[in-house]
């Protein structure tokens, strides 16, 4: 059984980036249901295609390569790419 979405006023369209790991697809599918328009952003190092919520949008690409796919119709970009452990972070 399927929960009725709440279609907005005013719907945005917004860009997740780590939207196929467990946090960012929770938000993404939250964002769905409250009637947005969502395309996610994630290279899939840590994440999976299958946690991408259906009904996104879904571009495989790294955070670093991120302004080629920004879209200035954009209401908003939630950023939750990222690595876990610090070591990985540094370069």
């Amino acid at each position: 059984m399927s929960t009725p979405r709440n279609i907005p006023a005013d719907p945005k369209k917004y860009l997740v980036t780590g939207g196929a790991g467990y946090v960012g697809s929770v938000v993404a599918q939250h964002l769905l249901e409250a009637g947005h328009t969502v395309t996610v952003l994630d290279d899939l190092s840590t994440g999976f295609r299958e946690g991408v919520p259906a009904g996104a949008a879904f571009i495989e690409g790294r955070i670093q390569d991120a302004a080629r796919h920004l879209d200035p119709s954009y209401d908003g970009v939630l950023h939750f790419a990222a690595f876990s452990q610090v070591g990985e972070s540094v370069v």
